[in-house]
């Protein structure tokens, strides 16, 4: 019996593009790595555990069936200062946790490119902070490749700004920054990288 052979399918692209009439708005989601998003998981879970028995063990238990809930803040102001401490740390800890797991499910990043300029933001539910970079001082955008820098990784799509050299789309593999930085070129030549236009 002879095993046939299967056809591989091309990768369909991450990204959206939408010409918005004065330039190119582009979108990549985050790239979902479990592998990376379990252990936050589990070590966001053990956090939260280990809080709710600080909790439990100095402020909710002892008084739980006689305290009501407005006399807690007094309660929690007669706790050691370390135990306080502890639990700062680890509502830090647990906050950061959620940060992380959040960008890695629901983050993305927004590229818009006009003939003025570029402007990139990593946005978590709508909410980023947004880079603009001139036109002007855009020089050779190309395809690079990508590096991970922290828990957001820096993307294969760079040009130079200056004496720095700035790197997106960090969800995206070269084959498919190669797409984009092909679109980004047909509408605006300026970007081509010297030697590259025409």
């Amino acid at each position: 019996m002879t095993a046939k052979n299967i056809m591989v399918q091309p990768t369909k692209p991450r990204h959206t593009l939408e010409d918005t009439g004065e330039g190119l708005r582009i979108v990549i989601p985050t790239r979902e790595k479990w592998y990376f998003i379990n252990p936050k998981i589990i070590a966001l879970v053990g956090t939260l555990i280990l809080i709710k028995t600080l909790l439990d063990a100095f402020i909710f238990h002892p008084y739980e069936s006689v305290t009501p809930l407005g006399e807690y803040i007094v309660i929690f102001n007669t706790i050691p200062n370390e135990i306080k401490g502890v639990l700062a740390l680890f509502g830090v800890m647990a906050i950061s946790f959620v940060l992380v797991i959040s960008w890695h499910i629901f983050g993305r990043e927004v590229i818009e490119v006009s003939s003025q300029a570029l402007i990139c933001k990593r946005e978590l539910f709508s909410v980023g902070n947004p880079k603009k970079y001139s036109a002007k001082n855009i020089k050779d955008m190309r395809i690079s490749p990508f590096q991970s820098r922290s828990f957001i990784q820096v993307g294969p799509l760079a040009f130079d700004y200056g004496a720095k050299t700035i790197r997106i789309g960090g969800g995206i593999d070269e084959a498919e920054a190669k797409q984009i930085l092909a679109a980004i070129v047909a509408r605006f030549p300026q970007y081509a990288a010297e030697g590259a236009a025409g």
